[in-house]
């Protein structure tokens, strides 16, 4: 069975979007377009009413971005979803101003999602809310879904068909979602795993640092030809 991705809604935009001048939204456009080509092979994309609805407002490309979400697959909005996004919001794991987010990762907690890819990760994905939201996920009995960009789900050719590889990078990415993508917070993360993993762990000795000796003769013309 193919993992699951909940499709929110800034995917969906910098799909279908113009291509901007803007050096960061152009980098995220091509990430978006080049995860979307390859995902239906490897995922089951899904979505709901709520990224329809914000997907079919705005502006002229409104069309393109409802027309890219047809084919997948629609999630029922249960009231489950909305006591969960109630719960997320009273609780503090997700700001009053995120409300929208916090629905979007109920929906996709309450229907046991793996995945949910967004652009918008600041209320959601960072450090900080990530402890508050799986803590509550856990009290309400939910498996707490793995929020990242497109471009973590992206695989390189060289790891097409490796399932070792694979696990490892689906660890990793997992790892660097759950720290917000800090990579401070990540090399905190694996030493606490360290620590806990009771295994015994070897650290090499530096190797000693060469300093060239400027005041040596310099090479005779033949050894530099």
């Amino acid at each position: 069975m193919k993992p699951r991705v909940y499709v929110e809604t800034s995917v969906v935009s910098y799909l279908t979007a113009e291509p901007s001048r803007d050096i960061v939204i152009a980098g995220r456009q091509h990430s978006t377009r080049e995860w979307w080509a390859v995902a239906p092979e490897r995922f089951e994309l899904v979505t709901s009413d709520l990224v329809l609805q914000e997907a079919g407002g705005g502006d002229v490309t409104a069309p393109d971005r409802v027309d890219a979400l047809a084919s997948l697959v629609r999630l029922d909005e249960m009231a489950a979803a909305r006591r969960f996004t109630e719960r997320l919001l009273r609780r503090g794991a997700v700001p009053e101003r995120a409300a929208t987010h916090a629905a979007h990762l109920a929906v996709a907690a309450v229907n046991g999602i793996d995945y949910l890819v967004t652009w918008n990760s600041a209320h959601i994905a960072n450090a900080a809310t990530r402890r508050r939201i799986e803590a509550e996920c856990l009290r309400a009995g939910f498996d707490c879904t793995v929020v990242c960009r497109p471009d973590a789900l992206i695989e390189t050719p060289v790891m097409n068909g490796d399932p070792i590889l694979g696990e490892v990078r689906t660890i990793r990415d997992k790892l660097a979602a759950e720290c917000g993508y800090d990579v401070k917070k990540i090399v905190q993360r694996v030493r606490q795993r360290q620590a806990q993993s009771g295994l015994e762990y070897v650290s090499c000795p530096p190797r000693p640092v060469v300093v060239p000796d400027d005041t040596a003769a310099p090479p005779a013309d033949d050894d530099q030809r």
